[in-house]
């Protein structure tokens, strides 16, 4: 059982949560400035209180925490699928970071940045440039439409390359057997084709669809809904779901690595910079990743069962060291049980 100032603090700090999101909803309502609207973190709320007042009645909550869990999950690939083709930010972010990206992003739209001194002033209204600067924006986008194109001819060019040599070994099969083929097979090998033409442009269609989506990003999404699924099955106190999800992070901290590895494009030469520029990340997404992972270690030290084996004892010890008042370690207590709280469906 809790006691009853860890419950005040609780409460008190789940009701300022709840109080938060609801604000946050209704001015992002309100706005209508935003393409992602973010149910997820609204559910998490509801799950903390679903859990804690489940805990103080000294009930079992997982069945109705798994349930708000594969409802988040749902919400939450809804908006990394809305980051991604709406806002074209490769990293699944909270509203937080989103709502930085969409500031500096108007900031970016309304200001311009000078060469040499990188000084940002704003752009004057209504202004029309001279005749010489007109010609040099109209060359410079003429320069990079005829490079987009030449990428586009370049990357289907094994393509068509592969459609010409089988469009040639298949004429001159037909001119060799051309007394043996009738007309049943000739129609069944352009039935053929053109079903596997309708194969290649689906999967195709769903490569470039898909291909947006990374592990990484899927996997923390996923996360929180397969811990919950395991506690029920082995218990808060095994050190089975702690394992699986290890594992499952150990594999998206490695992809998001990668992913920030990939993104340094410096010191790389011109056609380097040319084929890495797809895996350039933001800011906003290099951040997100870098804090996506320093949380998700940190976090292994408040769950059970390394808090109660580990953690728990080496703060004892350390307070008996230096002397501290048992009264700090027990408001230290209630601080830590409230974010593991947060942590267990986080």
């Amino acid at each position: 059982m809790i006691s009853s100032r860890g419950l005040i603090l609780h409460s008190m700090m789940y009701g300022l949560n709840v109080f938060s999101e609801i604000r946050q909803l209704q001015q992002q309502y309100q706005d209508n400035q935003y393409a992602v609207f973010y149910f997820s973190k609204a559910l998490s709320n509801i799950g903390l209180f679903i859990e804690f007042f489940f805990e103080i009645l000294n009930e079992r909550c997982e069945p109705v925490v798994v349930i708000i869990e594969g409802l988040k999950s749902f919400l939450r690939l809804r908006e990394y699928s809305q980051l991604l083709f709406k806002e074209n930010i490769n990293v699944f972010i909270d509203i937080e970071p989103y709502k930085e990206f969409k500031k500096l992003k108007e900031i970016k739209e309304s200001h311009f940045t000078l060469v040499r001194s990188k000084k940002q002033l704003p752009k004057i209204p209504n202004f029309q440039p001279s005749k010489k600067l007109q010609e040099i924006k109209d060359r410079q986008k003429k320069k990079l439409i005829d490079h987009k194109r030449d990428q586009y001819y370049q990357s289907n060019f094994d393509e068509l390359k592969d459609i010409i040599s089988e469009k040639s070994d298949n004429e001159d099969h037909s001119i060799d057997h051309e007394v043996s083929i009738n007309g049943e097979n000739r129609q069944n090998q352009s039935m053929l084709k053109q079903f596997m033409n309708y194969i290649k442009n689906i999967y195709r269609k769903l490569a470039c669809k898909l291909g947006k989506y990374h592990l990484d990003d899927i996997l923390f999404i996923l996360r929180p809904f397969v811990y919950v699924y395991f506690v029920i099955q082995y218990g808060r106190k095994d050190y089975m779901p702690i394992k699986i999800i290890f594992a499952m992070d150990m594999i998206a901290i490695l992809i998001s690595l990668k992913r920030l590895s990939q993104s340094q494009s410096s010191g790389l030469d011109e056609s380097d910079q040319l084929s890495s520029r797809r895996n350039k990340l933001k800011s906003v997404e290099r951040r997100e990743l870098v804090r996506r992972i320093r949380e998700t270690l940190l976090k292994y030290l408040i769950r059970d069962p390394i808090f109660e084996g580990v953690t728990k004892r080496v703060l004892e010890k350390l307070f008996s060291i230096l002397r501290i008042s048992p009264r700090l370690l027990g408001l230290l207590y209630s601080l830590l049980s409230y974010f593991r709280y947060y942590t267990y469906i986080a």
